[in-house]
């Protein structure tokens, strides 16, 4: 559900023109490394192939995290309309 959740997510920051497009592709590399590690341990249970798409999981989303911290925290803020 985690890998499907970032494949939206990341579906969502591609298609909207306020992040960097290769955020979303990121997020969505995130998402088909979760997915592959369901598959893994659903397959073979916890075992030592489990590992690598646990890790470049891991890898991904700490890098997306923080390039998404980044982008949000250089915005500008938002004007509100005169009432």
């Amino acid at each position: 559900m985690l890998g499907l959740s970032l494949l939206l997510l990341a579906t969502t920051i591609v298609w909207i023109a306020r992040a960097p497009g290769l955020l979303g592709y990121l997020v969505g590399f995130s998402g088909f490394a979760y997915i592959a590690q369901g598959f893994v341990l659903g397959s073979e249970g916890f075992s030592g192939a489990n590992t690598a798409p646990q890790l470049l999981a891991y890898v991904a989303i700490f890098a997306w995290s923080s390039w998404l911290l980044i982008v949000a925290w250089r915005m500008k803020e938002a004007v509100e309309a005169p009432t």
